[in-house]
C-alpha cells in the first residue's frame, strides 16, 4: 500500500509547494487522504498530487481558497468558478479606476480652497457599486409609488447613469455633484408631486413632453405650443382646479422656482452623458417655456398664492 501511495514529502517534492501548506490543505479538506502509513504518517493518490497542481495553480491567480472548496466539493465547476473570478477581477478594476480618478481630481485642483471642496464632494462617492445605487435609490425615494415601474425605472435610468468603464476626474466629481444635489431635503419637494392627486398620469405626461422638448431642442426650436398647453391642462386636472388663465399665469413662477434643484443637475449630468439635452436640461427648457406672471408687476410669489388660495396645503416655504 505504501509504495503507491505518496507522502506529504513526495506531494511537495513534486508541486514545489512547503510541507506546511499541504498539510493546511488536508486539514481543511481540500486533498483527498487514501490512508496512514504504519507509523501513522499520511498517505495520497495520485488524485490528490493533480487536485494540489490544481490548486496551486488557481491559487497564482490568487483565488481565493473559499472558491477552490466549491469547486473541490462537487458545489461549482471549475468553469463557473473562472467566470465569477473573472467577474469580480472587472468589479476590482473599475473600483481602482474610479479610485484612481477620485485621487487624480483631487491631486489636479488648482489651489487648496479647491482641493478642500472636491475632497468634501468626493467622501460621498468613494465605493463603487455603491456610488450608482445610492444615487439610483434617492431617485426611488422621492418618485411616488403610484408611478408605474417601468416609467421609473426608465427615469432613474435617465438620472442616474451607471458609472463608465473608465471614470474620468470630471466624470467622477459630475458622480459626486449628482449625489450632493439629489440627497438635499428639499429635493422630494418638486418630485413627490404633493398638489396633484393623479400623480401616474403626471408623470408620464411630463415625460412625454420632456422627450417632445428634447426633440424640439435638436432642432434648435422652443417647445412646441401643444406640448406647454398640455402640461398646464394636466396639472391642473390633478389639482381639481380650472385650467385658467390665472391658473396658467401662476403655473410657470411656480414651477420653475420649484425645480431648482434640477437646474442644477442638467450640467454634472451632461459630463456623464455626453448629450448636453438631457433629461433635466430638456425638462428645464419645458418649464421655462410655460407662461410668467400675468402682468408686469406680479411676481412669483403673488402668482402662487393665487395659485394655492382654494387648495388646503400649505404654501411652501418661499427661499430668501
Amino acid at each position: 500500500m505504501t509504495s503507491a501511495t505518496l507522502s506529504v514529502g513526495d506531494l511537495a517534492s513534486r508541486t514545489q509547494l512547503p510541507v506546511k501548506t499541504i498539510r493546511y490543505y488536508s486539514d481543511i479538506g481540500l486533498l483527498p487522504q487514501s490512508d496512514r502509513s504504519p507509523g501513522g504518517h499520511r498517505r495520497y493518490g495520485p488524485a490528490a498530487l493533480e487536485r494540489l497542481r490544481l490548486i496551486r495553480q488557481l491559487r497564482a491567480l490568487e483565488v481565493p481558497i473559499a472558491g477552490i472548496a466549491r469547486v473541490v466539493s462537487g458545489e461549482l465547476s471549475l468553469s463557473e468558478l473562472i467566470s465569477a473570478e473573472l467577474s469580480a477581477a472587472t468589479r476590482g478594476i473599475l473600483c481602482l479606476r474610479w479610485r484612481e480618478a477620485a485621487l487624480r481630481a483631487l491631486d489636479e485642483a488648482v489651489d487648496d480652497a479647491e482641493r478642500a471642496r472636491r475632497l468634501h464632494l468626493l467622501e460621498r462617492v468613494q465605493r463603487l457599486p455603491h456610488v450608482h445605487a445610492d444615487l439610483a435609490e434617492a431617485w426611488s425615494r422621492v418618485i411616488p409609488h403610484s408611478v408605474p415601474a417601468r416609467l421609473r425605472d426608465a427615469i432613474i435610468a435617465q438620472t442616474a447613469p451607471e458609472p463608465g468603464p473608465a471614470p474620468s476626474c470630471e466624470a467622477v466629481l459630475a458622480y459626486a455633484e449628482l449625489h450632493v444635489i439629489a440627497h438635499d431635503p428639499g429635493f422630494g419637494f418638486y418630485w413627490g408631486a404633493w398638489t396633484t392627486a393623479d400623480k401616474a398620469s403626471l408623470y408620464a405626461g411630463m415625460q412625454h413632453a420632456t422627450v417632445a422638448t428634447a426633440e424640439a431642442f435638436a432642432r434648435g426650436e422652443a417647445p412646441p405650443a401643444q406640448v406647454t398647453d398640455d402640461v398646464a391642462a394636466l396639472v391642473a386636472k390633478g389639482r381639481g382646479v380650472d385650467d385658467s388663465p390665472c391658473f396658467r399665469a401662476a403655473l410657470g413662477p411656480e414651477l420653475r422656482w420649484a425645480v431648482h434643484h434640477f437646474r442644477r443637475y442638467a450640467a454634472p449630468l451632461a459630463v456623464l452623458t455626453g448629450h448636453a439635452a438631457n433629461v433635466a436640461h430638456s425638462h428645464c427648457l419645458l418649464l421655462d417655456a410655460l407662461p410668467g406672471p400675468a402682468s408686469p408687476g406680479d411676481t412669483q410669489r403673488a402668482a402662487l398664492v393665487r395659485l394655492h388660495r382654494n387648495l388646503p396645503m400649505p404654501l411652501p416655504e418661499w427661499p430668501a
